[in-house]
């Protein structure tokens, strides 16, 4: 299938067992006018507040979300608020059991038509690296020779904070942040989706981002976005202290992200939860990696399985 769509939604937190359960309810209300309708829904962390019992109000949660959708169709990763791996493991056990060794559903892949989707657990010490790294390219590189035409990455903590979570996120460790996000780019990712910071915010990572960093330069060749859609239902904010290719945001505002896979191309819509458009672009993506760099990255991580 080359023509799908899938929502994106993130930071749902509140105080009524761990949700905000009116917002929550009012974008999932929303979410089921769309048509056509999503053939899934991804949530990036923070699904809960985290400060009762998080068994239950992880329940909670998944009770709420299966009034609108049925739980095959839910796929979230996992945020900082969320109470533990194995919690989180248990209360979402549908997921696939096929990530990374150690990270028990709470890293994980999935296809859909000409897709493949990663979700990551960037809760570990806000770094992505090690196994979790190994086990991202080894499924790009083996995504590439199968012919897939889009990749997409989720996780909770964004690699390029804009605001309040400037410093408590990816970005807490710059040097693995680079290492990651250079992988991103290697396999030029059509789209990556965080949430952590309680807003929306549109943000292109590319040559500007380079660095030099221990002696060792970090060059990006492609053009990437970092969407960050945290406004599921968490008390928004809108700090704006990171702003260099910042294309749209941070808005303050409750939202979720339609996707609409129409072949080559990616389009994107974000709508508040009134129907009203905050944001529309489009992407399209061609990935050629010369024979020779493909053949170094199948020595050095792929022949070690």
């Amino acid at each position: 299938m080359s023509n799908f769509r899938f929502v994106v939604i993130g930071d749902s937190q509140g105080s009524h067992h761990g949700i905000d359960k009116k917002i929550l309810e009012k974008i999932l209300y929303r979410v089921t006018s769309l048509d056509p309708q999503p053939e899934f829904l991804l949530f990036t962390g923070d699904l809960t507040e985290g400060d009762g019992d998080g068994y239950d109000d992880l329940h909670y949660w998944r009770d709420n979300v299966t009034n609108f959708y049925p739980i095959s169709m839910i796929f979230p990763a996992m945020g900082n608020h969320e109470p533990d791996e194995e919690t989180f493991a248990e209360v979402f056990s549908h997921l696939p059991d096929n990530g990374p060794s150690g990270f028990n559903r709470t890293a994980y892949m999935f296809d859909y038509g000409n897709s493949r989707f990663f979700c990551l657990n960037s809760n570990r010490s806000h770094k992505i690296s090690g196994n979790q790294s190994d086990w991202l390219i080894k499924h790009l590189q083996y995504a590439l020779r199968e012919g897939k035409e889009h990749f997409f990455v989720y996780f909770h903590h964004p690699s390029y904070p804009v605001g309040r979570h400037l410093g408590s996120s990816l970005d807490y460790h710059p040097y693995y942040r680079n290492t990651f996000w250079k992988i991103i780019d290697k396999y030029n990712v059509d789209l990556v989706f965080n949430g952590h910071e309680h807003n929306y915010s549109r943000r292109y990572i590319n040559s500007a981002m380079n660095t030099e960093m221990d002696g060792k330069e970090f060059v990006f060749k492609n053009s990437i976005y970092q969407i960050i859609c945290g406004g599921g239902g968490a008390k928004l904010n809108d700090e704006a202290y990171s702003t260099k290719n910042v294309k749209v945001g941070p808005v303050k505002s409750y939202h979720f992200v339609v996707v609409d896979i129409e072949s080559h191309t990616v389009k994107i819509h974000v709508y508040d939860p009134d129907g009203d458009v905050l944001d529309s672009f489009s992407v399209s993506k061609s990935r050629k990696i010369d024979l020779s760099t493909k053949q170094r990255f199948v020595r050095r991580y792929l022949l070690r399985y």
